[in-house]
């Protein structure tokens, strides 16, 4: 129903921040784990739910939004599970263990400003 949400929305209705999101995901996402064959192809379903996982986040969790590197985190996660959802649940209760190391070093323009 969160994924849906933003999916569903108009892109021209997203905030500057959220819109900078959206773009450095798409960045990172297309540099992850590109060796292995479930984020081999540039179309690939591991990449899309990469990126959608990541959206989600970021509106899931504002304070944080979307720190670069956690692609990084949430990639080796839905490789081993290989769902949406429950790779998304299980970021989201590892958040709170990673949030103020997220917010030190983050290197993205919403949160530096």
């Amino acid at each position: 129903r969160l994924r849906n949400g933003w999916i569903n929305a108009q892109p021209e209705l997203f905030d500057h921040e959220m819109k900078q999101s959206i773009k450095t995901i798409g960045k990172d996402v297309r540099r992850t784990e590109r060796q292995h064959p479930y984020f081999a192809a540039e179309d690939s379903e591991g990449l899309r739910m990469l990126r959608r996982i990541l959206i989600t986040l970021s509106v899931y969790d504002s304070e944080v939004a979307y720190v670069q590197g956690m692609n990084e985190i949430v990639a080796p996660i839905l490789l081993t599970l290989q769902e949406e959802s429950l790779t998304f649940w299980c970021f989201v209760k590892l958040l709170p263990l990673l949030r103020d190391r997220l917010l030190t070093l983050d290197i993205s323009p919403q949160l530096s400003s």
